[in-house]
């Protein structure tokens, strides 16, 4: 998959970027940045497909995340 394609279909307001299989977030602390790392290329697309693309708002990351700005 291409990193064209995913930022396209991005949703997720926490999003950075990708790099390989290690999907870039913003980090549940002030000025910090998450790095999801998986094993394999189906994990990644798993997830970017499952959370980034549409419910992000299920995501243990963004509910990480958003818990900063309540």
């Amino acid at each position: 998959m291409s990193s064209q394609y995913i930022e396209t279909h991005v949703k997720c307001p926490f999003y950075i970027s990708i790099d390989g299989r290690t999907i870039k977030c913003e980090g549940p602390f002030k000025k910090s940045k998450a790095c999801l790392s998986f094993k394999d290329d189906t994990s990644t697309t798993n997830v970017l497909e499952k959370y980034c693309f549409d419910n992000y708002e299920t995501c243990p990351q963004y509910i990480a995340c958003n818990s900063k700005y309540k």
